[in-house]
């Protein structure tokens, strides 16, 4: 069961770690060269966004603690399913000598019905975040816009 969960941590940081590093250094640059461009061109810019970035880093902050819940849920859901599916292959002889598969193919369906719970559990959740961080970028978007409007005399 450990080395089920080594493995996987080990996989995502060998693999993920770096694509994600790239993905946010990028995204930062993007952010800080987004808000100092629209702030130079419109200084009223940073009256709204500073209660807005407040709010942000509350959703974030609330948002990390479910994240990191739902998981640990998924890795704790998941090692069951890895055990019992090693030791099926390894004992396969004698399931099938014990006429016991179907009893393994039960504690299968039940084993995947959990971890699949788990990771939708965590899809959704991904998605409830999002929903909220596109509602912030939109009220950004809209608030830059009307600036534009209001301003644009100037």
């Amino acid at each position: 069961r450990v080395i089920n969960r080594f493995s996987g941590d080990i996989d995502k940081i060998d693999v993920l770690l770096v694509d994600v590093a790239d993905l946010t250094l990028s995204f930062m640059v993007r952010f800080v060269v987004s808000i100092v461009i629209i702030t130079a061109i419109l200084p009223w810019f940073l009256l709204p966004i500073i209660p807005l970035g407040m709010f942000y880093a509350k959703v974030l902050r609330y948002c990390r603690k479910v994240l990191r819940q739902t998981k640990r849920i998924d890795g704790i859901s998941r090692s069951p399913l890895i055990g019992q599916i090693q030791s099926t292959v390894q004992g396969l002889t004698t399931i099938r000598a014990f006429d016991a598969l179907e009893s393994y193919r039960e504690e299968n369906r039940r084993l995947v019905d959990v971890t699949t719970r788990a990771q939708i559990s965590f899809l959704f959740i991904n998605r409830w975040i999002g929903i909220r961080l596109d509602f912030i970028t939109t009220i950004i978007v809209t608030i830059c816009a009307i600036f534009c409007v209001v301003f644009a005399s100037q």
